[in-house]
Parts: structure tokens; C-alpha cells; sequence
């Protein structure tokens, strides 16, 4: 077994593809464990069924706990199959796998990231790219902050599985970040290796263009950032700009489905969730627009840095009103999100007014 990888979201499962390539490792010698929610499993799946690379996909959920057939792990419902038992499935796969060359998580806030990388005899734990959270994560080694702040209940329920299930979760002293972020700063004992998504790039002159333009959507009223009536009517404002443009708003697999109908409605654009995370939906399915917009999106970022100039990337920064509306923590992130899309992209100001 040449490698293991712990993926977690679609983002994580393309670099995982095109990190094979930059480390020498063979696809067909290596094991995809999943451990993705029920939002992010089924593109997870979708992308694994189209690209039958590897010697095994398997979700973690579904992998036995004992090595005896268990009468409690059936398909319908199974104790075992709880996320709780996760660390110790992940055990078990380590003692049964042995020696390998790479373990490459995708989440190194995860604490069962940090356990498998305990458990696992590799000879080195590469970190996958996940959007800006990398680039938090790399901050926090850089500057020897490794023991994040948890919220009470959370570090009771850390402090149960460690004693309980043997959790071990302590920080991982040596990684090499897989990274489109050329300007990362690694840790002391951390490296950077770049990933110019070679790989992806491969099947782009295959794929069908359409003179549309896709507007990312977000769970930005999931995660508190905006209200719904904020949210729509900030689309509206784009939908104003675009008066004279065809646009498709591309629905995120964790907006709430209902909400669809909603911005249909108020923008006249169509509506679409795509199977594919959208840099592998454009670069290997198509269509393929003339533009990509968005409020905010780590996507922004990653299709810019592989279709260049053959696809324009921009920006909608929110009004400061609407920035100021929100809770403190969150207008940090926004500020610094917007600061660094502005080394990259153009960045539209919306006027601060109702459309």
C-alpha cells in the first residue's frame, strides 16, 4: 500500500487526485476512506464513480469495527456506524494496513486526522488543500498556536473519547502542506510542496463552453453570516447588475433546497446543483462559462489559479451595512477573505442600497 488518504470534502478528494501525481503515488495502489456528511458524501461518491482510480473508496461509517462479521453493522442501521466509533474503526484499518509511504488528511482541525496520523505507520502525512482553512491552519503551526480554544462542552466530549475510546489527537510535529497557496508560510518543521493542478487541467479542451455566466451560491444563512432577506436581496442587486446577462446560479450542496425557488424568483436566473465540485464540473464536465462569480468562495480562488485567463473570476464584495449587520467574528473573516481576493481578482463593490 503505497498511500491512505482521510477525505472529507470534494475539494479535499480533487487534490487528493492531483496530489498522486506531485508525490509519485499510485492511484490504484491506495485507499480512499471517507468520512464526509450526508451534504457531502453523495458528490464525494459521484466523483469516485467517475474517476475509478482507485484500489478502494470506502466510507469510514461503513467499514467494520470488529474483525468478525458484527450482527450490530447491518446497511439499515447499525450502533456502529455512529461517528463515535470512528476513532477506533481508524485504529483498526492502521494495525490491519501496516507500513505505507503517505497518509494525506484533509482536515487537520479534525481530531480523528490527527488520530489516524498517530495510528498509522507512514513516512509522511501531507495536509490536502480545504480553502482558506489551510491557510489558517498553517498560521496557527507558524506561530506555535497548536492547542485551539474549544467551547466547554466540546473539550468534555474530546476529554471522554480520549479515555474512553483512546483518542489521540495531539498535534502532528512534521506535515507537508499540498497547497495552491504559493505564498504559504510553513512551520519550523513543515513544508510546502505546490499543486498547479496538472492533472485536472488535462481534460479542458474536451469540454463544451456556453456564453453564460455561474454564480456560486453559499451557505452563507447556514453558517450566520446573512439572514434570508438579506440574502436575497443582496442577489437581487447582482441579478441588477447582470440585467442583460444569462446567468445560472449554482447552488451549494449545503443550502437549504427551498431557497432555490426563492432566488429564482427574485433574480430570474435558473437554478442548478451540480453532482461535481465545480472546478472538476468545468474542467472535466462542462459546460464551461464565459465568467464565475460569487460573494465569497474558496472556488473563486482555486479556478483561478487553473483556468487563468480562460475564465474570468470575479467578486461581489457586500455593502458595509450588510458587513456591519453581522455578528464581529464574522466581519473578520469577510475582511480578510476580501483583502486577499483582492491580490487576485476583481472585486465589485455593491452600492450600499436596497435594489
Amino acid at each position: 500500500m503505497q498511500a491512505v488518504f482521510l477525505i472529507k470534502s470534494p475539494l479535499q478528494y480533487l487534490n487528493a487526485m492531483e496530489a498522486c501525481r506531485a508525490f509519485s503515488v499510485r492511484p490504484e495502489d491506495s485507499l480512499v476512506l471517507i468520512i464526509a456528511d450526508r451534504k457531502s458524501s453523495p458528490q464525494l461518491l459521484h466523483l469516485a464513480r467517475h474517476n475509478r482510480a482507485w484500489q478502494a473508496v470506502t466510507l469510514l461509517a461503513e467499514v467494520p469495527l470488529l474483525s468478525f462479521r458484527d450482527p450490530l453493522h447491518s446497511a439499515g442501521s447499525s450502533l456502529l456506524r455512529n461517528p463515535a466509533f470512528f476513532s477506533l474503526k481508524l485504529s483498526r484499518v492502521a494495525s490491519c494496513l501496516g507500513k505505507v509511504d503517505y497518509l494525506l488528511i484533509g482536515d487537520l482541525a479534525n481530531p480523528l486526522s490527527r488520530h489516524f496520523t498517530h495510528q498509522l505507520d507512514c513516512q509522511t502525512t501531507v495536509v490536502l488543500d480545504d480553502g482558506t482553512a489551510t491557510l489558517v491552519r498553517a498560521a496557527e503551526r507558524v506561530e506555535g498556536r497548536l492547542h485551539r480554544r474549544l467551547k466547554r462542552v466540546k473539550r468534555l466530549r474530546l476529554g471522554l473519547k480520549r479515555k474512553v475510546l483512546g483518542l489521540q489527537d495531539k498535534e502532528i510535529p512534521a506535515l507537508t502542506f499540498f497547497t495552491l497557496y504559493q505564498d504559504l508560510q510553513a512551520g519550523p518543521n513543515d513544508l510546502v510542496e505546490i499543486n498547479d493542478f496538472s492533472h485536472l487541467r488535462q481534460g479542458m479542451l474536451s469540454v463544451a463552453r456556453e456564453k453564460k455566466i455561474y454564480f456560486l451560491g453559499g451557505p452563507l444563512v447556514e453558517a450566520g453570516f446573512l439572514s434570508e432577506v438579506a440574502y436575497l436581496e443582496l442577489l437581487q442587486q447582482v441579478a441588477v447588475y447582470y440585467r442583460s446577462k444569462q446567468v445560472v446560479y449554482i447552488a451549494h450542496r449545503r443550502e437549504d433546497p427551498q431557497r432555490l425557488e426563492k432566488i429564482a424568483g427574485r433574480t430570474g436566473w435558473r437554478t442548478q446543483l451540480f453532482d461535481y465540485p465545480i472546478e472538476y464540473q468545468l474542467a472535466q464536465v462542462g459546460p464551461f462559462p464565459d465568467q464565475l462569480a460569487s460573494f465569497f468562495s474558496s472556488a473563486l480562488e482555486t479556478c483561478q489559479q487553473i483556468f487563468g485567463e480562460q475564465l474570468r473570476v470575479c467578486s461581489f464584495r457586500m455593502p458595509q451595512k450588510v458587513l456591519a449587520a453581522m455578528p464581529a467574528e464574522k466581519q473578520q473573516v469577510l475582511q480578510c477573505i476580501y483583502a486577499r481576493m483582492e491580490t487576485m481578482l476583481p472585486v465589485i463593490d455593491l452600492a450600499d442600497r436596497q435594489p
